[in-house]
């Protein structure tokens, strides 16, 4: 089930304990926090839509094909008005004055939300654009891949910032010593303390990365 908010502190917290890492003073928050941007700067794309409405503003498409590519991620549409400079502004109608593409993106479809990248238009305008035309368009909705995060993106995130912290977990649990005897006991720590869960981690945000990575047209 998709998250409806960023992974946070607690639950960085949770996944260390379970693996067996303690967390004395790791910095978990900056973990956590730097694996939410690093995840998000990969892949091109804000996974979480903005809690409210935006607008962007977008020149009139001049193409064939009539299509303007928003350069971004739009998950839900509230409104798009055409307001040229000196003339009246004019709201325009979904599936009527313009369609959203790419189709069927909604949950509802297949149970997987999807973004909207972009819009065609019915109508047409034919270039040079004239001034008044310049920024014209006006899109408003919640910008972002989607109102809530897929679960491989959330858990993607997080585990970043659990290879992050683990490499100071496995620095301050041997010291850098492989073999310590005391009182006659002996403990041995691989050479490597966590490598297992920090490659099995970052196989797992390689993969999601690989999956929705933002590709242009």
């Amino acid at each position: 089930m998709a998250k409806t908010s960023y992974p946070a502190k607690a639950d960085l917290d949770a996944l260390l304990t379970s693996a067996g890492i303690a967390l004395g003073t790791l910095d978990t928050q900056s973990a956590v926090d730097a694996g939410v941007r690093a995840f998000e700067q990969e892949v091109g794309r804000r996974m979480l839509a903005a809690a409210s409405d935006g607008t962007a503003y977008f020149d009139p498409p001049v193409n064939a094909e009539r299509f303007l590519w928003f350069g971004q991620d739009l998950a839900t549409l509230t409104s798009v008005v055409y307001r040229p400079q000196g003339g009246s502004a004019e709201t325009l109608a979904q599936n009527t004055d313009f369609f959203l593409e790419p189709y069927n993106t909604g949950a509802a479809v297949d149970g997987i939300a999807r973004p909207y990248l972009g819009m065609r238009f019915v109508r047409r305008w034919t270039a040079p654009l004239h001034a008044g035309q310049r920024r014209a368009i006006e899109v408003t909705g919640r910008w972002g891949y989607s109102t809530s995060v897929p679960e491989d993106a959330w858990w993607a995130m997080l585990v970043y910032g659990a290879a992050l912290v683990a490499e100071a977990a496995a620095a301050k649990l041997s010291g850098g010593v492989v073999r310590a005897e005391s009182g006659g006991a002996s403990t041995l720590w691989s050479d490597r303390p966590f490598a297992w869960h920090r490659q099995e981690w970052q196989r797992d945000y390689e993969a999601a990365v690989a999956r929705y990575r933002r590709v242009g047209l």
